[in-house]
């Protein structure tokens, strides 16, 4: 998280357009990727915490929104998308696997939280909506 805050601070001082992205499934790192694995194997699913949460998007999301911030993003300025609200990562698995697939709890990491917000309570005073993105 803080390389991608550098990153976006970067940005924003040198007059560059950044995107910020959810969670963009099926991609490298993805959690489905880890899931598909385990349950190739016929191992429990990990499931960090049943409480936690996590914006996603899809690959044809995330390339919009790229687009999108070509097209309408000004210097120093990023593109949110409008993901809706969080979604437990529990319930992917369920939708994916079904309920009584196993998993194993494996424990929240240092750094990480049980839920994610998109942007800073500040950044949300002044987002100017376009479409289903904020411009931040």
């Amino acid at each position: 998280g803080w390389s991608k805050r550098g990153a976006e601070i970067f940005c924003k001082i040198y007059g560059r357009t950044f995107v910020r992205f959810g969670n963009v499934m099926h991609s490298e790192g993805s959690v489905h990727n880890a899931w598909a694995k385990q349950f190739k194997e016929g191992s429990p699913l990990t499931i960090t915490d049943l409480e936690m949460e996590r914006y996603t998007m899809t690959i044809p999301q995330a390339c919009e929104l790229l687009i999108k911030a070509v097209s309408i993003a000004e210097p120093g300025k990023g593109l949110v998308m409008d993901m809706g609200k969080p979604k437990k990562i529990i319930d992917m698995k369920n939708e994916l696997y079904g309920e009584d697939y196993p998993i194993k709890i494996i424990g929240i990491r240092p750094g990480e939280t049980l839920t994610e917000s998109l942007m800073t309570s500040n950044e949300e005073k002044s987002a100017i909506r376009i479409d289903n993105f904020y411009m931040i």
